[in-house]
């Protein structure tokens, strides 16, 4: 009920506080709650910098997102170039770390891929996710 108080009264200390409130936001583990109003606190005090609303919205689940992307978008073609910039950060590569391995068979009745010369038989992989962590460069 006081949060527009809370917000007005902590804006001068803003930049401290948005790391942790980073952790909530990105912590699944967290109520729905507790991430919706870190949510909405992060688009308030983040709102006039794009850099960090690109690097939310990497992360960001649909309600998120939905919540952060008019305050990013209004940054204009600025906010463009602040999103290609988070999309072409390079992956940390982890030596001699296996991160993903599935071997497996194109049989009769796999998915097909659609292309332009037709459809192609395809094997479909699930690869659990998880936001905040880089997968090594392919480095072949």
């Amino acid at each position: 009920m006081h949060l527009a108080t809370w917000l007005e009264s902590l804006r001068p200390v803003r930049a401290k506080l948005l790391t942790p409130l980073k952790d909530v936001y990105r912590n699944g583990q967290r109520r729905e709650t507790e991430r919706s109003l870190a949510t909405d606190i992060l688009a308030e005090y983040a709102k006039e910098r794009a850099e960090v609303l690109a690097d939310l919205l990497m992360d960001a689940d649909e309600k998120q997102f939905a919540v952060l992307y008019p305050k990013f978008k209004e940054h204009g073609d600025r906010s463009v170039s602040e999103l290609l910039a988070e999309i072409d950060k390079r992956a940390v590569v982890v030596k001699d770390k296996m991160v993903f391995e599935s071997k497996g068979t194109i049989v009769e009745g796999d998915a097909k891929v659609t292309t332009p010369s037709g459809a192609l038989p395809a094997k479909r992989f699930e690869v659990p996710l998880q936001g905040g962590k880089n997968l090594p460069a392919d480095d072949g």
